[in-house]
């Protein structure tokens, strides 16, 4: 027996989806475990064909620079002209 109505559910998942709640805090706000509640979001997000929001996340962030890997290492000889 479920304690929401499928639309409160949806109402719930939405407000978590969009980050007006944090899972947490929709689980003690409605009195439901926070996996009760992150399943709720789940639901919401798949009945709406929105993708997951870690890769909303990924999406969202910018690179932390767009110079190649290979020249953010120091190698020995760079610092060798740094010593006394």
């Amino acid at each position: 027996m479920n304690k929401y109505t499928l639309e409160e559910r949806l109402e719930i998942g939405r407000q978590i989806y969009s980050h007006q709640l944090t899972v947490n805090e929709a689980a003690v706000k409605y009195d439901i475990n926070h996996y009760t509640a992150r399943d709720y979001m789940r639901y919401y997000r798949d009945k709406n064909n929105l993708p997951a929001m870690n890769s909303l996340y990924a999406k969202s962030q910018a690179p932390a620079s767009t110079e190649p890997k290979s020249k953010k290492y120091v190698k020995y000889d760079d610092l060798e002209s740094l010593s006394k």
